[in-house]
This record gives structure tokens, C-alpha cells and sequence, in this order.
């Protein structure tokens, strides 16, 4: 009896969290970035990049994103006094957009935001959102070819 109950504590120590809630963190992501949201189908003509640093800024973004949905992507609940939302609209281009930190300075963080082209993961017309830490620098997002 023991040796199964042990037996038993190592199977379950020894499992991985399969990682079904909504915020993920890849294993060659800068581990300030945790992604929010990733999908498609936010028709924007050109490739659009933005901070958002306010509740009321997100969820006018998710109002634009749910306008044809239903039912809609939830509004991430987000503690802006201490983080804020990286958001980047990829436009026409069809793949998977990802974010990470580029150059860091004492007073400016760069954060780029590049699109990984994954036979499997097409999404026409791809968006996503990142939280990320404040720190009090400057924070820039740039497309990256």
C-alpha cells in the first residue's frame, strides 16, 4: 500500500501542466512577455502596432475585434498599475504573430513583433496581445521583417 501511494506521488509530481488557461508563455519568449490572445480575423489594411496602458483602451480594441463575433474573444482582465498591453494587427499577412524584447536600455525597453510563418497556423488577418510589466521606461514596438 505505501510503495503504490508513492508510486502514485511520483506520476503526479512528474506531469506537465498541459497549459489550457488563456496566458501562455513560449519556452523562447522573454519571460516578461506573457501572451494574452493570439488569433485572426481583425481586417486592418496595413500592419498596426499599439501600448495600451488603461481597461477602457483594451476594451475598445476588444470592441473592434467582437464586432463580427459571436460570441466575442473575453476582454483580458488586466492590473495596469503594475502591467501593460502590447497589441500588434499583422494586416493581410497570413501567419502567426509573436512578440519579444529586442534592446534594452535603462530608459527604453524595444519590443518587436515578427510574424512566424507555421505551415500548420495560417490565421489570415492575425492579432495579437501580450501583457508585459511596467517598468517605468520607455516602451517601443516595432515591426520586424
Amino acid at each position: 500500500m505505501k510503495g503504490a501511494l508513492t508510486l502514485m506521488a511520483l506520476i503526479i509530481v512528474s506531469c506537465k501542466s498541459t497549459g489550457t488557461g488563456s496566458q501562455q508563455r513560449l519556452a523562447d519568449e522573454d519571460p516578461r512577455l506573457t501572451l494574452l490572445i493570439q488569433d485572426g480575423y481583425l481586417r486592418v489594411e496595413t500592419p498596426e502596432v499599439a501600448v495600451f496602458s488603461s481597461q477602457k483602451e483594451l476594451q475598445a480594441f476588444f470592441a473592434k475585434v467582437n464586432r463580427t463575433r459571436k460570441p466575442g474573444i473575453p476582454v483580458p482582465i488586466v492590473d495596469f498599475s503594475k502591467e501593460s498591453v502590447l497589441i500588434a494587427c499583422l494586416g493581410e499577412k497570413a501567419g502567426v504573430p509573436k512578440m519579444q524584447v529586442t534592446h534594452e536600455t535603462a530608459t527604453e525597453l524595444v519590443v518587436g513583433v515578427k510574424q512566424v510563418d507555421q505551415k500548420e497556423d495560417k490565421i489570415p488577418f492575425p492579432f495579437c496581445v501580450y501583457k508585459i510589466p511596467t517598468t517605468g521606461k520607455q516602451l517601443e514596438l516595432l515591426i520586424m521583417d
